[in-house]
């Protein structure tokens, strides 16, 4: 037999039975895709209307405030220690505190006649002393002899009011660590010649009694003798 009728036959007894109706008509399988089509849609159309339903429902049945509330407090809470800057001992320095003193200072008429008013603060201030108050004055013999009423039985006591009333002071109140004893010493001993070397006496000094400088010898004196001369507002703290 020849091949191409062989090939023939096998085609029309095997391949053609084999075909889908899907194949062989072809208004079935459009109409069978519409209808999957438009059951798909009312499918997609469900979803739509199952979240609208959802809004609705939410909108039908939002909280009151009072569930508001219930909703948002949590169930729990922690509570947190509250931190601050000196809760660790290391951390706080102490800062050290000195007692600072205020002291009377008199540059007397002989050396303010003589020009060393600028050595003798400058002196005061290399020693580390601050001036809160200053004034230069003349004072009155009642003003002497009030100032310096302590010595009012001692022999050299009008001597003494005269010398301070001879001419213009410069009257100042030094503040700093331990101001007192440290104008002392700067000052040095009444007799200049007994004074030690580079104190204010011993370089500025003419006699025991034009000794250049006064200064308070303790902090009582100090006190009264700041008030005989400055208001309180009249001095400065640095």
């Amino acid at each position: 037999m020849n091949i191409y009728r062989l090939i023939t036959l096998f085609i029309f007894t095997f391949a053609l039975p084999g075909l889908s109706a899907e194949a062989t008509n072809p208004q079935y399988t459009l109409a069978e895709d519409n209808q999957h089509k438009n059951q798909d849609d009312e499918d997609d159309e469900d979803w739509y209307d199952d979240d609208e339903d959802d809004d609705n429902q939410y909108q039908a049945h939002s909280p009151t405030p009072k569930e508001e509330s219930q909703i948002n407090t949590p169930k729990t809470s922690q509570v947190y220690p509250k931190i601050t800057e000196t809760t660790h001992p290391t951390l706080t320095q102490q800062k050290p505190t000195f007692a600072s003193e205020q002291t009377l200072s008199i540059i007397k008429p002989d050396a303010v006649q003589n020009n060393y008013i600028g050595e003798i603060i400058s002196r005061f201030e290399q020693a580390g002393l601050k001036i809160a108050a200053i004034k230069m004055t003349t004072l009155t013999k009642d003003q002497a002899s009030k100032f310096y009423a302590i010595h009012k039985d001692r022999p050299f006591y009008n001597d003494l009011v005269n010398f301070m009333s001879s001419g213009p002071v410069v009257v100042m109140v030094l503040e700093g660590n331990q101001a007192i004893a440290k104008n002392r010493e700067l000052m040095g001993a009444t007799d200049p010649k007994k004074a030690e070397k580079g104190t204010l006496r011993a370089d500025f000094a003419e006699s025991m009694s034009r000794n250049a400088v006064h200064g308070s010898d303790s902090s009582e004196t100090a006190e009264e003798e700041v008030l005989f001369f400055f208001k309180p507002d009249e001095i400065t703290h640095r």
